[in-house]
Formats: structure tokens, sequence, C-alpha cells
């Protein structure tokens, strides 16, 4: 089985091609525990409005899933 880090975030800052999504402390879902993710900027070539949308305050959440794989 491969490792796995899954966490649920919010929107924190947005452009024309980057979004931050920083930790949301109020949900619960965290694993592993032991590996505590904070933030992850992702750079796109355009921003996607559909996903993201226009605003960094439209209340946006999202679960952030990081596998491996080989």
């Amino acid at each position: 089985m491969s490792e796995r880090v899954v966490k649920q975030m919010k929107k924190s800052a947005q452009d024309g091609t980057t979004v931050t999504l920083v930790a949301d402390d109020n949900v619960g879902e965290n694993h592993p525990a032991n590996i505590p993710l904070t933030q992850i900027v992702a750079t796109f070539t355009a921003t996607p409005a559909s996903m993201f949308g226009a605003a960094v305050g439209d209340g946006k959440k999202y679960r952030v899933v990081i596998e491996e794989y080989t």
C-alpha cells in the first residue's frame, strides 16, 4: 500500500495563475495526524475559475490528497 496524506483545506490567496490553500483547522480530517499539512501553492497556466472561483473570500474548501505511487 502506498503512503497517503489527506487534508481539508481552504483558499487563502489567488491570482491569475496561482492558488494558495491553507489548512482548514475547523475540519478534523488530517490523515496521518503526525504529518500536519499546512499549505500548498498550486501554479497553473491559467487558474481555472470553475474550480477555484474568482475571489479569495468565496468560502470554497477543498480536500487535498497526496498519494505516493511508483
